[in-house]
C-alpha cells in the first residue's frame, strides 16, 4: 500500500492519502487544510484520486472537500448521520472556529458494514459514533483510521454538537476493543501512531473502562 499522511493547520489535522500499488488508484481520508502538499504527492506517485472519505463533519476534516472534489472530479462520501454537517457552520464548527464553510454535498453516505475498493485495497466501514453521531473508521489491512475517535492516551471531545460520551465509550467497547492489539490505529490529529494494545497500556479511557467492565 502506498501511504502519506500530511498534517496541517493550527490544530494539526491529518490527511491521510492511501494508493494502490498496482492499479495506482488512490484515496483521500479527511481533506483538512491541505491542498499543495496533497497535489504534489498524488503527482510524484502518479496516483489518481478515486474517491475523499470524511471521518466526519468537523471543518478541520472537511476544509478542502471543495478543492479536491472539483480539481479530481472524485465524490465525496461521509457517514450518513453526519451528511448534514456538511452544508452547516454550526454543526461542522467552522463558525466556532471563526469563518463559515459549506462543503459540496456528499455524493455517497456510509454505514456500518459497508465496503469500499480502490484497486486492490479494500476499505471497511465501522460507525463509530461518539465524537459526532455519524463518525466512521475505515479498517485497511492491520491499520484503522479512526478520525477523532481516539487521539494517543486520548480520547475525541464530546462537549461539541452531537457528542457524547456514553455513545463514544460504548463505540469503544464493541468497535475497539475486539480488534487485534497489534493494529495500527492513525489518528485525525497529532503525528504519534501507536496500537489498540498499547492504548488500552496508556490511554485512562481505554483503561477505565477496561477495569469497569471487570467488575
Amino acid at each position: 500500500m502506498i501511504y502519506k499522511r500530511i498534517t496541517s493547520g493550527d490544530i494539526a489535522s491529518n490527511t491521510y492519502i492511501l494508493g494502490c500499488e498496482k492499479t495506482r488508484e488512490a484515496v483521500m481520508i479527511d481533506p483538512g487544510y491541505t491542498d499543495r502538499e496533497a497535489d504534489v504527492f498524488l503527482d510524484e506517485e502518479g496516483l489518481t484520486l478515486r474517491y475523499i472519505i470524511d471521518t466526519h463533519g468537523h471543518a478541520d476534516h472537511i476544509h478542502n472537500n471543495a478543492y479536491f472534489a472539483r480539481k479530481y472530479g472524485v465524490p465525496i462520501l461521509i457517514g450518513e448521520e453526519d451528511a448534514t454537517y456538511l452544508s452547516s457552520a454550526d454543526k461542522n464548527l467552522s463558525s466556532y472556529l471563526g469563518y463559515e464553510l459549506e462543503s459540496p454535498a456528499a455524493q455517497q453516505t456510509l454505514k456500518d458494514g459497508d465496503v469500499i475498493e480502490v484497486g486492490t485495497l479494500r476499505l471497511d466501514v465501522l460507525h463509530t459514533p461518539g465524537h459526532t453521531p455519524g463518525s466512521i473508521s475505515l479498517r485497511v489491512g492491520d491499520a484503522i483510521f479512526v478520525g477523532d475517535l481516539v487521539f494517543y492516551g486520548s480520547v475525541g471531545r464530546t462537549d461539541l454538537y452531537g457528542g457524547n460520551q456514553e455513545t463514544l465509550n460504548e463505540t469503544l467497547r464493541r468497535k475497539i476493543f475486539p480488534l487485534p492489539d497489534e493494529t495500527l490505529i492513525f489518528s485525525g490529529h497529532g503525528m504519534t501512531s501507536t496500537t489498540v494494545g498499547e492504548q488500552k497500556e496508556i490511554n485512562p479511557f481505554f483503561r477505565e473502562l477496561l477495569e469497569g467492565d471487570h467488575v
